[in-house]
């Protein structure tokens, strides 16, 4: 299972961090949404085990394997770890990017060969009541797609938008785009 983030900007590949426990121990992990009042985040941890050195050392094409550890956060999120995998097995876990506008707010489908495991909790201002959206990561197993639709201050950009998986490779495009281009095949 490949790890990557999907947003208005398109597909992205992602590394971990480094999370430094209470103790001074360190850790690898993957983070989704913001701590904060109105926020939330979501942590799936590299085993140590099997990733005991820095996010440099990790290659971008690292496959991972998702393990559920059956408990749950105080959201009600699973909590899950990530431990090494040998072979490709064309799976992706998807941080979804979801974008809000200005004061505004994101609705969001998935549909296909891909289910919401965890959602984050993303907002704008101090108190986090200014505008916000929900942080979601996908786990893809087939083909599927993506849709979300931004709400608030866009500026001009684009507030519809899919991410498409054919069962080999992603497209992300707003779907005004997606409508444009078919009318010029079907033509």
């Amino acid at each position: 299972m490949k790890v990557i983030a999907i947003s208005t900007s398109g597909v992205q590949n992602i590394s971990p961090i480094e999370v430094v426990t209470k103790n001074g121990q360190t850790y690898l992990a993957f983070e989704h949404g913001e701590e904060g009042r109105g926020r939330w985040k979501v942590r799936f941890p590299l085993g140590k085990r099997d990733f005991p050195g820095k996010p440099e050392d990790i290659s971008k094409n690292q496959e991972y394997s998702l393990i559920n550890l059956k408990k749950t956060d105080a959201k009600g999120n699973n909590l899950y770890l990530l431990g090494k995998e040998g072979e490709k097995d064309n799976k992706y876990l998807i941080f979804w990017r979801l974008s809000p506008g200005y004061r505004g707010s994101v609705s969001y489908k998935v549909s296909g060969k891909a289910k919401i495991i965890s959602i984050g909790r993303e907002a704008q201002g101090i108190a986090g009541r200014m505008g916000g959206s929900d942080c979601p990561v996908v786990l893809v197993t087939g083909i599927c797609s993506l849709e979300w639709e931004r709400y608030g201050r866009l500026y001009g950009e684009p507030a519809k938008w899919i991410a498409n998986f054919d069962g080999k490779k992603w497209e992300v495009s707003p779907i005004d785009e997606c409508v444009l281009e078919d009318a010029v095949f079907a033509y």
